[in-house]
């Protein structure tokens, strides 16, 4: 019974103190926008936002009102000391759309450097610091903020633009 018990306050301690990945999520209301018109909005906006939708659009389905994109951006520190983390931020987008409302999920973030393995990050977690022991901690701490910072402002950016467009729709468009 006590190795049951042991184990059982174990498991709970680490499940406290384990970090989740980094995950943005928003809910949008779009009064009088039906799913169907969302969902054509949202796939316009997939259309004009990436360089080739055909390439990150990873499931479309129309009658649940669904996608699961994949993305990058760019990412640099901004100063060459730091050089050797500058890559590209991977991430995933799901979008949902109901009636009157959709959901915008950025989540599954991730840092990848140009070629050294010793400066990615990886999966971004909420996490406050990076969590590195020894030397390094100072540095890889900074562009682990940044890094956030800049995850915080893509959603920022991502959600302004789609929600524009989805708000902007005009079943009247007389041409």
């Amino acid at each position: 019974m006590k190795k049951l018990l042991f184990t059982y306050v174990f498991l709970l301690s680490l499940s406290l103190f384990a970090q989740k990945p980094l995950e943005y999520d928003s809910i949008i209301e779009a009064e009088g926008i039906t799913k169907n018109d969302i969902y054509v909005q949202v796939n316009d906006w997939l259309a004009t936002t990436f360089n080739s939708a055909n390439d990150v659009i990873q499931m479309a389905d129309k009658d649940a009102g669904k996608f699961i994109v994949k993305g990058e951006v760019s990412y640099s520190y901004g100063k060459s000391m730091y050089n050797c983390t500058d890559g590209v931020l991977s991430f995933t987008i799901k979008v949902s759309a109901r009636d009157n409302k959709f959901r915008f999920i950025l989540t599954q973030i991730s840092h990848k450097s140009g070629g050294n393995p010793d400066c990615e990050f990886g999966i971004i977690t909420d996490a406050e610091l990076f969590k590195i022991k020894g030397s390094g901690k100072k540095w890889k701490n900074k562009i682990w903020l940044d890094i956030k910072s800049k995850s915080a402002d893509l959603h920022k950016n991502l959600l302004s633009s789609i929600t524009d467009k989805v708000k902007k729709f005009d079943k009247d468009e007389d041409w």
